[in-house]
């Protein structure tokens, strides 16, 4: 008896994980938070978001004096790969750098990193 829940416990939850998604901001639209995924063919997350109604592009900020980036970008690019089970988005960063602002750097599940032209910029409503 102790089984058969378990198992029913089981099949409960995986039946409410096709329920769930993994990225709740869509794409090309602000959404309730004011937020939203805008496309950016080799142009910077900076520029897409200012273009995009006058947000910004989340990033983050760092401070190190050696290197020349100084902000990180949000980015999103599709998976490329011809293996069966890599389907859907990388995330990664747009770097502030002149060399890689315009590719968003992204590392598969194997640990290779990709700098992909056609990406996605994560634009934030800052009002």
């Amino acid at each position: 008896m102790r089984n058969v829940k378990s198992l029913i416990l089981v099949g409960f939850i995986f039946s409410l994980s096709s329920l769930v998604y993994a990225n709740p901001v869509q794409d090309g639209f602000y959404q309730g938070k004011k937020l939203g995924w805008f496309p950016s063919s080799s142009t910077p997350c900076s520029v897409v978001c200012r273009r995009a109604r006058g947000s910004v592009a989340e990033f983050e900020k760092f401070n190190m004096p050696s290197l020349v980036n100084k902000y990180t970008y949000v980015c999103k690019a599709k998976e490329t790969s011809n293996m069966p089970l890599a389907k859907g988005e990388l995330y990664g960063n747009n770097f502030s750098s002149a060399a890689r602002r315009k590719v968003c750097m992204v590392s598969t599940s194997s640990g290779h990193v990709h700098r992909k032209l056609n990406f996605m910029c994560l634009c934030v409503i800052s009002r």
